[in-house]
C-alpha cells in the first residue's frame, strides 16, 4: 500500500484522491458505499496521524466526523430492514451537511486568524472627537442625489484647473543691439557682467548676448575674454 501524499489522500482499489471527495461521491451516490473497505480507510488516515510530527486535533476530529458518516451510510445499506425510530434517525444528507458546515467554519476561522494576524501590522488613525458646538455634519450615504448635484455645482470651480494668465514683454535683439551701443558711446570698455547687470530675467540676458554676438558679426564691436567660460570685455571698434 503506497502512504498517502498528504493528510487527506487515501488509495482503495476503486478510488483514489482526498478523503473529503470520497464523502461528497458516497453522498451524491455516485460511489457505493457498500464497495468501500472502510477499514483501509482507517487503516491509512491513522498511519498519517502516527507519522505526523505533531498531533493535530481538528485534522484527528474532521476524520472522526467523515468516518462515522462513512460507517452510518454502509450500515444503511447493509442493513436496509434496520427498525429505527424516524424522529431519532440521522439523515445522511444531514450529516453531509454537518460535515460541510463544519469545514466552512473551520477555514472561516483560520482566515479571521490570517486577519488577526495582519491587522497586528497595521495602524489607523485614533478616533478625533467633534468639536462642541459644531454643526453635525451628513454621511456620505445620507445625502440624496438632489444635495450632491448641489455640492458638485457650487464647488465645481475649485475641481478645475485654471490657467494663470502670465504677461509677456515682447524682448527683441534688435533692441538690445541699440542699448549696446548706447552704452558703449559712454564707454570704450565694458563688462558683459555690468551690462547685463539691470536686465531683469534670463530672456532678456539672452537677448543681449545675441545682441552682441550680432555687433561682433557686422564688426561693430570686438570682445575680449582671458580665460574660458569667464566673464568678457566688449570694445567699440
Amino acid at each position: 500500500m503506497r502512504s498517502p501524499i498528504n493528510q487527506n489522500y487515501i488509495y482503495l482499489k476503486n478510488f483514489e484522491g482526498p478523503l473529503e471527495l470520497l464523502d461528497e461521491l458516497i453522498g451524491t451516490s455516485k460511489i457505493n458505499i457498500t464497495e468501500i473497505e472502510l477499514a483501509q480507510v482507517t487503516e491509512q488516515y491513522l498511519a498519517y496521524i502516527k507519522a505526523m510530527q505533531e498531533f493535530d486535533i481538528d485534522l484527528a476530529s474532521e476524520f472522526f466526523v467523515v468516518a462515522a458518516t462513512l460507517i452510518y451510510s454502509k450500515t444503511k445499506k447493509l442493513m436496509p430492514v434496520l427498525n429505527e425510530n424516524l424522529e431519532e434517525e440521522i439523515d445522511e444528507y444531514e450529516l453531509l451537511n454537518r460535515l460541510r458546515e463544519y469545514r466552512f467554519y473551520r477555514l472561516l476561522a483560520k482566515k479571521m486568524e490570517e486577519y488577526l494576524d495582519k491587522g497586528s501590522m497595521y495602524f489607523t488613525r485614533g478616533y478625533f472627537f467633534p468639536i462642541l458646538g459644531e454643526t453635525e455634519k451628513k454621511e456620505i450615504s445620507e445625502l440624496m442625489l438632489g444635495d450632491l448635484l448641489v455640492i458638485i455645482a457650487k464647488y465645481r470651480g475649485a475641481f478645475v484647473k485654471k490657467a494663470i494668465p502670465v504677461k509677456r514683454r515682447q524682448v527683441t535683439v534688435e533692441q538690445k543691439v541699440q542699448k549696446i551701443l548706447l552704452m558703449l558711446s559712454h564707454a570704450k570698455n565694458l563688462k558683459f557682467s555690468l551690462m547685463v547687470l539691470d536686465e531683469e530675467d534670463k530672456p532678456n540676458k539672452i537677448a543681449a548676448f545675441l545682441g552682441v554676438a550680432d555687433l561682433v558679426y557686422r564688426q561693430k564691436i570686438s570682445v575680449f575674454q582671458k580665460e574660458n567660460f569667464n566673464d568678457f570685455s566688449i570694445i567699440k571698434k
